[in-house]
C-alpha cells in the first residue's frame, strides 16, 4: 500500500483484505469505484491477516498519472505542425 495513498490513509496494509465498501460485499475495485469521483467518502471494512476485522474510511482522490491521447482519438484533427512534430518526436532515427 504506497504512502500517502488513500487506501494508506484509510489504515489499508499490506496484507489486509478488502471484505465490503460501502457496506456491500466487496467483489472488484472497477466495480466499487464505477459511479464514484474524487472527494467521495467510502466506508471500507476489511481483514487483517491475522483476523481482525477493521473499519475505515477512504476519501477518493484524482488519479495522479498522466496518459498521453492521441488527438485523432479524442476526437480532433491533426494539424500539419502537430503531425511534423509528432514524426520529430516519436518517428524512427534508424538511418
Amino acid at each position: 500500500v504506497p504512502w500517502g495513498s488513500p487506501a494508506f490513509e484509510a489504515g489499508i496494509d499490506e496484507g489486509d483484505v478488502i471484505t465490503a465498501m460501502d457496506g456491500k460485499a466487496f467483489t472488484s475495485l472497477a466495480a466499487a469505484l464505477k459511479d464514484r469521483k474524487p472527494g467521495d467518502v467510502l466506508a471500507v471494512e476489511f481483514r487483517r491477516p491475522s483476523g481482525q476485522v477493521v473499519k475505515g474510511a477512504v476519501t477518493l482522490r484524482p488519479d495522479p498519472a498522466l496518459e498521453a491521447v492521441a488527438v485523432e482519438s479524442a476526437g480532433g484533427t491533426l494539424t500539419a505542425a502537430q503531425g511534423a512534430f509528432r514524426e520529430a518526436w516519436l518517428g524512427s532515427k534508424a538511418r
